[in-house]
C-alpha cells in the first residue's frame, strides 16, 4: 500500500529463497533480508491486514521425509521474516501458491498432486491437504473479488496450461466448459 515492490526467487541448487525490495517503483532493487530457506514458485502475497507472505517449499524441517511448504510472513515490507507454518503429507508438496479470499482465509495450492488446504487464521494454522484427484505443476492461484478461486497450473496429463476454478472458495473445482470458464 506505501508502494513497496517486493520480488521473490530462488537460486538452484541450494542458494535459497531470495527477497529483493524496491521502494522508488522498480529502478532500483535492494537485498531486502537474509536468504529464506527453500525454494519458491508462488509470487508474494500482499493481505488484507498490510502484511505479506510467501510459501517457500523443500525439505527445511530436519528430517522431513518429503518436501513441505513453509509459510513465511512479514509486517514490515519484507525486512524480516517470521515462520507461521509447516504444512506436510504423505508425499511431496512443491511449487506452492497462496491466494487470500475476500472474507480473509488464505488457500494454498501445490505440485505434484493439487493438494489444497486452507487458513482461517491468517497462515498460522491449516486445514489437511486434500488433492483435487489430478497432477498439476506450478500452480498460481487468483482470488477473485466475487470469491471464485482460479488455479492456472500445467498439465501433466494433457501438457501445456490448464486452468481450474472454484465459484465456491475453492471447495469444490471444475475445469472450463463450453457453458462456463
Amino acid at each position: 500500500s506505501d508502494g513497496t515492490i517486493l520480488c521473490s526467487f530462488f537460486t538452484y541448487p541450494d542458494g535459497g529463497t531470495m527477497i529483493l525490495r524496491s521502494v522508488d517503483e522498480g529502478q532500483t532493487w535492494q537485498q531486502a533480508c537474509e536468504p529464506l530457506p527453500g525454494a519458491t514458485d508462488g509470487p508474494i502475497i500482499g493481505l488484507q491486514d498490510g502484511s505479506a507472505m510467501i510459501c517457500v517449499y523443500g525439505r527445511i524441517s530436519d528430517g522431513a521425509p518429503h518436501s513441505e511448504c513453509v509459510i513465511l510472513k512479514t509486517a514490515n515490507r519484507g525486512t524480516d521474516w517470521e515462520q507461521k507454518a509447516v504444512i506436510s503429507t504423505d508425499h511431496d508438496m512443491c511449487e506452492g501458491s497462496i491466494a487470500q479470499l475476500p472474507d480473509g482465509r488464505v488457500v494454498l495450492m501445490s505440485r505434484p498432486e493439487a493438494d489444497v488446504c486452507w487458513s482461517e487464521d491468517g497462515g498460522r494454522t491449516w486445514t489437511r491437504p486434500i488433492s483435487l484427484g489430478m497432477r498439476a505443476f506450478e500452480p498460481g492461484l487468483v482470488a477473485l473479488r466475487n470469491g471464485t478461486l482460479l488455479a492456472l497450473h500445467g498439465s501433466y496429463a494433457a501438457g501445456g496450461l490448464a486452468c481450474t476454478f472454484g465459484r465456491d472458495r475453492g471447495q469444490t473445482w471444475m475445469v472450463p466448459h463450453q457453458d462456463y470458464g
